[in-house]
């Protein structure tokens, strides 16, 4: 019998307000350079632009944040204290992913979930529930969801008509989502 495991950690935006680039990193920290470039083999033109990511601590149980500012700057800034408290690397790619997601792909979160298997009841051992995008608020996707990834991956790059995009989110300010910062 498998049990589907989940770490639910929150990620979300911050909000500031500066003239000129705003950003307080510049370059990717090496800590993400791995991941990064796994993103961008799924995108066209293989880059992901003038996007820093670097380490800055959160508050409360936000792990990671992409920050958007209405001049265009946009950057990720994610939590040292939880980067460096796993050493699990589905974990690390899932968050760094979903803030690309973000900062890149312009998804806003989708916390819908469905069962595992829907033509059976609800069973939290033997048919659980599941979140149906990468782009949800909580990073979930650990070691045990390795059989889940392709999947996942294949939303975020592939969503379905309909999800929601930042662009036209009308729920961007909150403490799951981005929110467009004024500059």
């Amino acid at each position: 019998m498998n049990i589907l495991c989940l770490s639910i950690l929150i990620v979300g935006c911050g909000q500031q307000q500066q003239s000129g680039d705003p950003r307080t990193i510049h370059g990717i920290d090496p800590a993400f350079t791995q991941y990064v470039q796994e993103f961008e083999a799924y995108i066209p033109g293989g880059n992901i632009g003038d996007i820093p990511i670097g380490f800055a601590a959160q508050s409360g149980q936000v792990i990671g944040v992409c920050e958007i500012w209405t001049s265009g700057y946009r950057d990720i800034k994610v939590d040292p204290t939880f980067w460096n408290g796993t050493s699990d690397e589905y974990t690390r790619r899932s968050l760094i992913f979903h803030e690309l997601g973000h900062c890149v792909l312009d998804r806003a979160h989708l916390a819908t979930t469905t069962l595992v298997n829907p033509s059976l009841p609800y069973n939290f051992l033997t048919n659980p529930t599941i979140y149906v995008s990468f782009m949800n608020p909580y990073i979930f996707f650990d070691g045990s969801q390795s059989s889940l990834q392709d999947y996942y991956i294949n939303e975020l790059f592939h969503p379905a008509i309909g999800v929601p995009m930042l662009y036209n989110s009308s729920n961007l300010v909150d403490d799951h989502a981005c929110v467009r910062h004024m500059n």
